[in-house]
């Protein structure tokens, strides 16, 4: 018989989901900063596990600091995600004081028998003393969850540890994805995103809040890809910004998301970028 089931990336802000699901997934499909909600959607993506088992991963928004957010889409993503699970991977940044937040709290409570506790950035505390004194604090914290993992998602430490354990959370089912999906996203979407991603790492403050993405034209050839992007802004001011004194600040983001498209579709690429005000 088959295993296959969704496994939900959760957790707040920056506590490192988007390098978890990169690594699970064997690729960086997530883009990967230190700016606040960076994940923008659900970010999913397929892979076999073994011949008799299928994994489909979900990384979501990072948990809003407020209450008043909850209406926001970035909540109903994550409460989506939440429901739809076979496995929710709740995260923690071991190396920061624990915040509580009431949607990990309703995790805790009430979704604890599909929950696996992942204490990541353990290779931030140096002092073996510390470390155990926060797992304590986690245990407690956790004390109806079977599954605690520590993990350095960066280093791989852990990593093999947590497939292991997910894969004994999975039910017995066919497979929801033929077996040589690699993930469900267009190529679309993930040039957007890499480009995004070169946005959000160059810029500091309003910038990468305001941009959206489009892919207005996509060639193919057996080495290489030709892609044509419209960035838009809301207001004249940012489109300055953005393209930078002599178009060094466009320059510079066109030139490391062509790297970063190249690692992933192992191809030479030609990006050829505009701004725009919607």
């Amino acid at each position: 018989m088959t295993k296959c089931g969704i496994i939900s990336i959760v957790g707040q802000t920056n506590v490192g989901k988007s390098t978890l699901l990169n690594k699970l997934l064997h690729q960086d499909v997530s883009i990967v900063t230190p700016k606040i909600n960076t994940t923008r959607d659900i970010i999913s993506g397929v892979r076999m596990y073994t011949e008799d088992c299928q994994m489909i991963f979900q990384d979501t928004p990072g948990f809003m600091p407020t209450d008043k957010l909850q209406k926001n889409s970035f909540y109903k993503n994550i409460k989506d995600s939440i429901k739809t699970a076979d496995v929710i991977l709740l995260l923690f940044d071991i190396s920061q004081e624990y915040k509580q937040h009431k949607s990990q709290d309703i995790i805790l409570e009430y979704f604890a028998n599909k929950t696996i506790l992942v204490l990541n950035k353990i290779d931030k505390i140096k002092n073996n003393v510390i470390l155990h004194e926060k797992i304590e604090v986690y245990k407690r914290i956790g004390s109806k969850i079977k599954n605690k993992v520590l993990l350095s998602a960066k280093n791989d430490f852990g990593i093999k540890n947590l497939e292991e354990i997910i894969y004994t959370y999975l039910p017995e089912q066919d497979f929801l994805y033929s077996q040589d999906c690699g993930g469900m996203h267009t190529k679309e979407f993930i040039i957007s995103e890499k480009i995004r991603e070169q946005i959000l790492l160059y810029f500091s403050h309003e910038i990468p809040y305001v941009v959206s993405i489009e892919i207005e034209d996509i060639k193919l050839t057996r080495t290489t890809i030709y892609i044509s992007a419209i960035i838009f802004v809301q207001k004249q001011s940012q489109k300055g910004i953005l393209i930078g004194k002599n178009g060094n600040a466009l320059k510079h983001i066109s030139i490391n998301a062509r790297k970063k498209l190249n690692e992933f579709f192992k191809k030479r690429i030609f990006l050829k970028q505009y701004v725009k005000i919607l």
